[in-house]
């Protein structure tokens, strides 16, 4: 929601800058890649499924506050948490894979699952856009922070005894 949501959401809090909204979308895809470079060093202390859950607690915990916010800062602040867990993610759902599949099905595992990123980032501003329209922008942040949330619960109470069971 990020990229294309977020400039959305600093025009509803008085903030019309270009460079200000670019800046704080930069911030997200920088601590992104912050995220990306830890996951090595999260996976070699908790698990798969637990690296999935604090990356969703964080992204919930960003999407909490651009729904709140009437600060260009709290937006960066946002911006930036919810950037490092999607960081995270990315190459965590990679490294399963690999670790998971057969080596005659890494490739096209990996490929659906580069196409899946794709096509979410295809689906979301459709998929976003009636939930704007029926609660507003920061309603639709709140929601996503929800999902984000159920997610990681979801998780945490399905799957957490899954990671000492996976070799990695």
């Amino acid at each position: 929601m990020t990229p294309v949501q977020v400039p959305f959401l600093l025009r509803d809090i008085g903030i019309r800058s270009s460079g200000l909204a670019a800046l704080a979308i930069s911030l997200g895809s920088l601590t992104s890649g912050g995220g990306a470079l830890m996951q090595h060093r999260l996976h070699h202390r908790i698990g798969f499924v637990s690296i999935y859950v604090y990356a969703m607690l964080l992204v919930a915990a960003g999407y909490v506050a651009l729904a709140t916010t009437q600060s260009y800062a709290v937006v960066l602040l946002g911006t930036a948490i919810s950037g490092f867990g999607v960081g995270v993610l990315f190459p965590n759902a990679a490294m399963w894979v690999t670790t998971l599949a057969p080596a005659h099905l890494r490739g096209r595992l990996l490929g659906m699952m580069t196409a899946s990123m794709y096509l979410g980032q295809f689906f979301s501003p459709i998929l976003v856009e009636p939930v704007v329209g029926l609660a507003g922008l920061s309603g639709a942040f709140a929601v996503a922070a929800g999902a984000a949330l159920l997610v990681a619960a979801l998780l945490w109470f399905t799957c957490r005894g899954f990671d000492r069971h996976v070799a990695t």
